[in-house]
């Protein structure tokens, strides 16, 4: 309102045409919804076991994730004995 009270712009649409950004939406990617769903225990499972000593019980994590990325067709994820 202060562009039009100086008499930089004509109307409030020409004002917001110029000043406002333009509005994006943003929407969800079903796949990758699919595939955080699955990780999201896995990371609840970490969270709270690393929090709590002596209960340290997330061994399936690691099996767990190289399945979730295989089904995701990202990559094929072997285990290194290193």
């Amino acid at each position: 309102f202060a562009f039009l009270a100086a008499g930089t712009f004509k109307s409030v649409e020409e004002a917001q045409a110029r000043v406002c950004p333009p509005h994006k939406t943003y929407a969800p990617d079903p796949e990758a919804q699919q595939v955080y769903a699955k990780l999201y225990p896995l990371f609840q499972d970490l969270y709270f076991v690393l929090g709590q000593p002596g209960r340290a019980s997330f061994g399936h994590v690691l099996p767990d994730l190289m399945r979730i990325a295989e089904a995701a067709g990202k990559t094929t994820v072997t285990a290194n004995a290193d």
